[in-house]
């Protein structure tokens, strides 16, 4: 596969006098939504290192400089090249945004919360909108910036790492599917005995007492740490010790609401004795104290919109393609997320809005439009019911305008579209994966894999990615693949594996990659 003639039109249509000004290149990746820092762009794994990778590239770039850039990232490029990211118009919907973050902004009303009494010493002036598509487009606007407590939108990401680390079958054994018809810390179960979903207090504090219960405190935490790093796109994630003190000293409610439980065996057997683990008071107290911890953690709006993309987009980060959760468990977070994620108010947001969400008392709404972006807004004041009063109006207005809503493909007026219709193409599929492998374009291969799809699959000739990165001398390539348990005996027509073809190019190579071929037969061998 030849890449020698695959980019001349893309370069052709940005050069002048046969070379591409970097300001030109640099203005249509700003133009498509896509961020000059993205950890996307490169040939390192380290993310520190890509960032600086559009930055080193020459003012004016040859036709080779060129080629070498978009095989760093194909799939990414490609989309760029062609308008073909999700969101196509990306400064028109960008223009909608901010029009849309203004008129929001006269919402004055509400009250920033005052049950925790380091809440209430935010500033109520504060008001941020973010988004991420699930290509990684990213816009936003106002107090981006700003730390803020995630509160109860840690609770569907507890029960996303509950599942991962357990199943489906044994979380909901202890958490019940259903909306309580409550408040969200009512002292209440359902008719089993069990919280009634994982999306109110009793739901997430069950959650939590599944997260590595027999594990310290210490480990718990850094385990969930890692997996909301990994969703914000491998971004630093903080704490705030104050606010996990004064939820603390402020939980009768939650400390009664596990006492009940306990009581009720729900921690123990929950609703089936068959799933039934030893627990004692100290796990109450661990769990109580580590359930503290998940609200206090701290993120910004920025964060917050990558990890709704990356629900958004079934589990896989859109910035960094790592697969950070499965698919069905991620159906599973959003179908409670479209019934129980605002509180008292998830009637009315699911009959108005029509989106997955989660809101939490520090001002923050995640919402989730599935197969196209994630949205975040922070504004601290909440109406009577605690969710973000700009926030509420902001969706309003957005679904308003944008055909956002699960159930706006009945209507017969029209609101403005904002994606083309995704169809999956498996012969597309694997003419990237192949392409990706033989150019050695780590990016697109991560990003191909992450999305689910099989890379033994090979051509018609029964070759493989492994073929084609093996016979190229791509050991990055053939590295990532093995360690994803790639069949490395996989035969093509002629029966030759990517060892065969290992061996074969390597005798023919002279000076060029000589000591990658060896690494790779050792590899294979």
């Amino acid at each position: 596969m030849d890449k020698t003639n695959e980019f001349r039109t893309y370069f052709e249509t940005l050069s002048l006098n046969d070379v591409v000004n970097k300001c030109v290149l640099l203005d249509l990746i700003k133009k498509s939504g896509i961020m000059l820092n993205d950890p996307r762009f490169g040939k390192s794994n380290d993310n520190s290192l890509m960032s600086s990778y559009l930055e080193e590239l020459p003012e004016e770039i040859n036709y080779e400089i060129f080629c070498e850039f978009v095989s760093s990232n194909t799939l990414l490029l490609n989309k760029i090249f062609d308008k073909d990211l999700i969101i196509s118009n990306w400064e028109q919907f960008c223009k909608d945004i901010n029009e849309i973050q203004l008129l929001a902004n006269e919402c004055v009303s509400g009250k920033v919360a005052s049950y925790i009494p380091q809440l209430a010493k935010v500033s109520d002036k504060l008001y941020g909108v973010s988004i991420c598509s699930v290509d990684g487009q990213q816009h936003h606007g106002g107090d981006v910036e700003h730390h803020f407590c995630v509160q109860s939108c840690s609770k569907p990401i507890t029960y996303l790492i509950a599942t991962d680390l357990n199943n489906s079958e044994y979380v909901h054994n202890f958490i019940g599917r259903e909306p309580s018809g409550k408040n969200f810390n009512e002292l209440c179960l359902n008719g089993e005995n069990i919280p009634h979903n994982p999306l109110i207090n009793s739901g997430a504090i069950m959650a939590a007492s599944l997260v590595n219960y027999r594990h310290s405190i210490a480990d718990r935490f850094d385990t969930v740490m890692g997996y909301w790093s990994k969703l914000a796109g491998n971004t630093k994630i903080n704490f705030s010790n104050s606010v996990y003190l004064s939820e603390r000293t402020t939980a009768d409610r939650n400390f009664c609401l596990g006492y009940m439980m306990q009581e009720s065996l729900a921690f123990s057997e929950g609703k089936d004795k068959k799933f039934q683990r030893d627990w004692n008071n100290n796990d109450l107290h661990d769990s109580l104290d580590f359930y503290f911890q998940c609200c206090s953690i701290e993120i910004t709006c920025k964060q917050a919109s990558i990890i709704a993309a990356t629900l958004a987009n079934g589990g896989v980060c859109p910035v960094t393609n790592d697969k950070v959760f499965s698919p069905d468990i991620v159906k599973n977070a959003l179908s409670l997320m479209s019934s129980c994620g605002m509180y008292d108010y998830s009637g009315e947001w699911a009959y108005t809005i029509g989106i997955p969400a989660k809101s939490g008392v520090s001002g923050i709404i995640m919402g989730i439009i599935p197969n196209v972006m994630g949205i975040a807004v922070f504004s601290p004041k909440l109406d009577e019911i605690g969710n973000s009063a700009k926030g509420i109006e902001f969706f309003k207005k957005l679904t308003t305008k944008y055909s956002f809503h699960v159930f706006d493909n009945v209507l017969n007026t029209k609101k403005k579209a904002v994606s083309k219709c995704d169809v999956i193409n498996e012969e597309l599929n694997l003419y990237r994966a192949l392409t990706a492998a033989s150019n050695g374009d780590i990016n697109s291969v991560r990003s191909i894999y992450a999305k689910g799809y099989d890379l033994n699959i090979g051509d018609y000739d029964g070759r493989t990615a492994l073929h084609l990165a093996a016979s190229e001398g791509k050991l990055e390539i053939v590295e990532f693949l093995l360690s994803k348990n790639i069949n490395m005996l996989a035969k093509d027509r002629w029966t030759n594996t990517p060892l065969d073809d290992a061996m074969r190019e390597k005798d023919k190579c002279i000076i060029t990659n000589r000591d990658d071929y060896e690494k790779i037969i050792t590899l294979l061998q």
